[in-house]
């Protein structure tokens, strides 16, 4: 290592922190609540806290006293800590906050991150400039993409994982980097990895797989590939021996396993085609389980998986993924102690149930779809980094290995097991900004009498950091305030009709924005089948709700003002009428429209008939 770069070094990666924190508080934080809640997700995360929050209670995450399990806790501690510290209530601006302030350390650890990836074993000065500048263009073109700003405005929890995933998959390369250079154990590397892999685990259950992807997978991805010597000396035995050649791998079992992978998964995903029109997505998946098969038939040959099992008894893959296992493992035990262990296995189950569907036919082309807009310039480049890198076949660097392992496993995985939601891609985007980092810095480089490309790739970077300021901070409210209830209750409960949140009623109708709005639980009235979104309870019937009216007089209810999608049922207020109830519709009302705007809901009071 040349000590003379040592001066350099950290001014320059100050100055590029502070490049990018600026970046990021322009892009993340103006106008953190000026629009209302109408994401399901966002306005769960905040009853959820709330409630917490009322009832003193940190382990347990509760909707209205009722155990919600569906996520681990992390994203309400972190609302209850924020909350907490300014002495208020659990508001939107808290959540808000939150995931901004996660968008922006999800940056700067992309940064890291990338910089350990792109830095060669031994480097020169010169090599480890162009990696800080890869790095800076990688978490640039990250903070500025499409969907990672809108997980950074949109209080979603994926965006949380950002960070801990970037920390962990550094930690592991910088463990992998002083393995093959100094055959030896980085003790801190592995404790960041295995810290950051644990906050993970505790934010969301795929934590844990993206950083054993990621990691552990480019370790093998490398090795699998690689000509270089491999290290066979297992557990620091023989430590004085030296690296032996890589022999070739044996083409055929490449291949074998290509045919016998590809094939299972082309038949698992055309099973699930409910038309021929979806025959693209079993093919992207056959293609993907072929070269799944393959990478797995070049570490068949002995050597080569000798050197993976060396090279994770120096990374710890037992440690840094088993301490968050454990860790989890732990919570969930705590808490079935509350609640009952049928209980909470039952809940566990059904969020299993819900989130992992496999071989899903139209995944994969979802997941690709996503890859073409999400970062938004940063797409672009990435696939044309892509393009030039299979048509060029660079010899391959385990950095290289690491986010080729980041980027393809976690769609393979995601392709085969989920359902195609672009934001269980979350954490695989700081891989997808580092290939298109990679790209921008090449072709950023200074030339001769040419004006610096640089320059004319950091304007459109601003300026794509002020037009989503611009949309999320100001332009949404102002076009799609109807979006959300938040108008609709407050007029509401300024009105002479309003009592509280116990008198208030939604007819086929649930979302959590109503309950977060109104300071209480919505409760849902009318045909199940009808009901638009998740409801954590069962919806009263009209006779239930009938006879809560003959105590109360009179109630206010939200229904739709239109027919139902997917149904063939009569109007709202006419049901409503023949069930022998009077409807008074109040009007001059904010309008609040739902069914991605199609829909307009409208506020009633509702009596029992006079005719009764």
């Amino acid at each position: 290592m040349d000590h003379a770069e040592h001066p350099r070094t950290g001014p320059r990666t100050l100055l590029h922190a502070a490049v990018l924190a600026a970046l990021c508080l322009l892009t993340f934080f103006p106008g953190l609540d000026t629009h209302g809640v109408t994401n399901w997700q966002e306005g769960q995360r905040l009853i959820v806290a709330r409630d917490m929050q009322e009832r003193g209670q940190w382990l347990v995450p509760t909707v209205h006293g009722k155990p919600y399990l569906a996520k681990p806790p992390m994203i309400y501690w972190a609302q209850l800590a924020v909350a907490g510290a300014l002495g208020q209530r659990v508001e939107l601006w808290h959540l808000r906050f939150v995931v901004a302030l996660a968008g922006l350390l999800g940056v700067v650890a992309t940064y890291g991150a990338a910089r350990e990836l792109f830095t060669p074993d031994r480097p020169t000065a010169a090599q480890r400039d162009s990696a800080a500048r890869a790095a800076l263009w990688s978490a640039a073109l990250l903070a500025t993409g499409i969907l990672y700003v809108r997980a950074a405005r949109i209080g979603e929890l994926d965006i949380l994982l950002v960070p801990f995933v970037a920390c962990a998959v550094w930690g592991v390369a910088h463990a992998f980097r002083a393995h093959r250079v100094e055959r030896r154990t980085s003790v801190p590397a592995v404790l960041l990895a295995t810290a950051a892999t644990t906050g993970a685990v505790l934010t969301k259950d795929p934590g844990l797989l993206y950083v054993a992807l990621a990691a552990y997978g480019g370790v093998a991805l490398w090795y699998a590939c690689t000509r270089d010597p491999l290290d066979t000396a297992f557990l620091g035995f023989s430590r004085n021996a030296r690296p032996t050649p890589a022999a070739p791998a044996n083409p055929w079992l490449a291949r074998a396993g290509a045919v016998l992978v590809g094939t299972a998964f082309f038949a698992a995903a055309a099973v699930n085609m409910r038309s021929p029109e979806e025959l693209p997505g079993p093919l992207l998946i056959g293609a993907a389980g072929a070269w799944l098969g393959r990478v797995l038939g070049r570490l068949v040959q002995p050597r080569r998986a000798m050197a993976v099992l060396v090279a994770y008894s120096r990374t710890h893959p037992l440690l840094v993924l088993g301490v968050p296992a454990a860790a989890r493992f732990g919570w969930a035990h705590l808490v079935a102690q509350r609640i009952g262990a049928d209980r909470a296995a039952s809940l566990a189950q059904a969020e299993v149930d819900d989130n992992i569907r496999p071989f899903i036919a139209e995944a994969p082309i979802s997941n690709f779809e996503t890859l073409v807009f999400g970062l938004g310039i940063g797409s672009i480049l990435a696939f044309v980094a892509a393009f030039v890198l299979l048509r060029a076949r660079p010899r391959l660097t385990p950095g290289a290995a690491v986010i080729a392992a980041w980027i393809v496993l976690s769609l393979i995985v995601f392709s085969v097991l989920g359902k195609g939601v672009q934001r269980y891609l979350t954490p695989m985007w700081p891989a997808w900004a580092m290939l298109a980092g990679w790209l921008a810095a090449h072709w950023c480089e200074p030339r001769p009498l040419q004006r610096s490309r640089a320059l004319w790739l950091g304007a459109a970077v601003l300026a794509l950091a002020t037009a989503q300021t611009v949309q999320y901070g100001w332009l949404r409210d102002r076009l799609n305030a109807h979006r959300s209830p938040r108008d609709l209750v407050r007029a509401l409960q300024a009105s002479p009709f309003w009592t509280g949140p116990g008198q208030v009623f939604a007819f086929e109708y649930t979302s959590p924005a109503l309950d977060y709005y109104a300071g209480g639980p919505v409760r849902a009235v009318g045909d199940p089948r009808a009901l638009a979104t998740m409801y954590a309870g069962e919806a009263w019937t009209i006779e239930r709700f009938r006879r809560r009216l003959e105590q109360d007089g009179r109630a206010i209810l939200i229904y739709r003002d239109g027919p139902i999608p997917g149904t063939d049922l009569p109007p709202a207020v006419e049901r409503l009428r023949e069930a022998g109830l009077a409807v008074e519709p109040l009007d001059s009302l904010p309008e609040f429209r739902i069914d991605n705007g199609r829909t307009p809901m409208r506020a009633a009071v509702v009596k029992q008939s006079s005719s009764d």
